[in-house]
């Protein structure tokens, strides 16, 4: 038997995921969260850490995070920062929206290629649709 999520008129939410960086690639998408039916999603941190074993000053890594609202997908720019030759890494207050069913994306692009790890993370809350208000 199937579990059905109830949701309350705005539910907080936190999701984190660690995505692979191959060593190949100097970007790699990720999916990070797919909207409800009925609900539509507002993002309002957002953390990102990644760690490679890296010799060079020039370990530069930039997160992307892309959503779709009212049909138009935009990407939006997290500014990371490094804190060293292996690690990069950002936390930022945002309000990004998500419509219901789409899915939330992550683009992290990056100058060095060995293999690392990413965690992207972000908290914020469900609104369900029929509580909003229509815009004028």
């Amino acid at each position: 038997m199937r579990k059905t999520m109830q949701y309350a008129a705005s539910e907080p939410l936190q999701i984190s995921k660690i995505v692979g960086l191959p060593k190949s690639q100097m970007s790699t998408p990720a999916k990070l969260y797919t909207v409800p039916a009925g609900m539509r999603l507002v993002i309002e941190y957002v953390s990102f850490a990644c760690s490679a074993q890296v010799h060079d000053d020039h370990a530069v890594v930039r997160l992307r995070v892309g959503s779709t609202l009212r049909g138009e997908t935009v990407w939006h720019d997290v500014n990371t920062l490094s804190a060293s030759n292996d690690w990069s890494g950002a936390s930022q207050l945002v309000k990004i929206y998500a419509d219901p069913k789409t899915v939330v994306r992550a683009l992290i692009e990056r100058v060095f290629r060995p293999p690392s790890t990413a965690r992207i993370s972000f908290s914020g809350h469900l609104e369900r649709l029929s509580q909003l208000t229509p815009r004028e």
